[in-house]
């Protein structure tokens, strides 16, 4: 098989802005499999993996990828998992499922034997301290607003506020692990609590203390998602969250995604299926996985200017 890559720059519709950092161009990697698969690659500040390392280590996976028999692919792909990052091996073995589903005329979902996902809301992602945009998803389409806060007292104060002033929205929110359990205790105490439906990694990952105080304080489910790639990192959290948030470009193969989901169930977790922001290509991978998700995160397409 033949394997291409080609690099895709988003525009963002503005600046998003994390507790690690903002932008608004995302460069990211599509992959195609004989012309026919799509894959994409979408890096991460969280992960160390910027686009000038991403683009020359996808383009050596697929020169690699090109000379193993298509049958083998899926056994070259787990070995690798160690020597290359996430999102190459992700948008590799993507762009390799799509095209053998295409082949065999079937959607994604069913080429990896998953039932047909239902159309559910997915939430839509504000980035930190702009709680000018909570107003305009009063009475949209979306399930919820994932609001990303981090420890700043006066952003998270302003984000607060708008929280109480938009009464009919549900909310997620997300320290992408910027706080700590002083700070979780002052700004939850202010929010609207009844209308969280997750709170996404509070803490680092590390700081279990925190997490099982976290837990005893609040009834609202605690998600983990920078520590969780695999099944086995999902039995490495189990003991003190609620739930995982899973992503493709996390977990890198697609089986890899759907074990980590499965185990999670397993251990009777909530699953959230969660992007990095993407286009369509990489959205509608996820998408085909989201029968095993209980929440969806899927709006990184949206928060592109233009999908190409």
């Amino acid at each position: 098989m033949i394997f291409r890559m080609v690099p895709l720059e988003l525009e963002l519709n503005r600046r998003f802005v994390l507790a690690a950092g903002s932008a608004r161009i995302k460069k990211n990697f599509i992959v195609v499999a004989d012309d026919v698969g799509l894959g994409e690659a979408s890096g991460s500040v969280y992960y160390g993996i910027t686009a000038d390392d991403l683009g020359p280590e996808i383009e050596r996976l697929c020169r690699f990828a090109a000379e193993i028999p298509e049958p083998r692919l899926d056994g070259f792909l787990k070995d690798r998992e160690r020597e290359f990052s996430c999102p190459a091996i992700c948008a590799v073995s993507t762009a390799l499922h799509d095209f053998r589903a295409r082949r065999a005329g079937k959607p994604l979902y069913a080429h990896l034997g998953l039932v047909q996902p239902t159309p559910r809301q997915t939430s839509v992602t504000v980035s930190v301290g702009d709680f000018q945009d909570l107003e305009r998803y009063a009475g949209g389409e979306w399930g919820a607003v994932k609001i990303k806060m981090d420890a700043d007292p006066v952003t998270s104060g302003q984000v607060i506020e708008g929280m109480h002033r938009c009464g009919n929205l549900r909310f997620r929110i997300d320290a992408n692990g910027s706080w700590i359990f002083e700070d979780a205790v002052r700004m939850l105490a202010e929010t609207p609590l009844d209308r969280i439906e997750l709170i996404e990694q509070p803490f680092p990952v590390a700081a279990i203390d925190d997490w099982q105080r976290l837990r005893e304080a609040i009834t609202v489910p605690l998600i983990a998602d920078e520590a969780v790639e695999t099944k086995d990192d999902v039995v490495r959290v189990g003991a003190f969250v609620d739930g995982v948030n899973i992503k493709i470009q996390k977990s890198g193969r697609l089986e890899t995604a759907i074990e980590a989901m499965r185990e999670a169930h397993r251990l009777d977790l909530k699953v959230m299926l969660g992007c990095m922001i993407e286009s369509s290509v990489g959205i509608a991978a996820a998408w085909h996985l989201s029968s095993l998700a209980d929440f969806l995160d899927l709006d990184g397409r949206w928060l592109v200017a233009a999908d190409p």
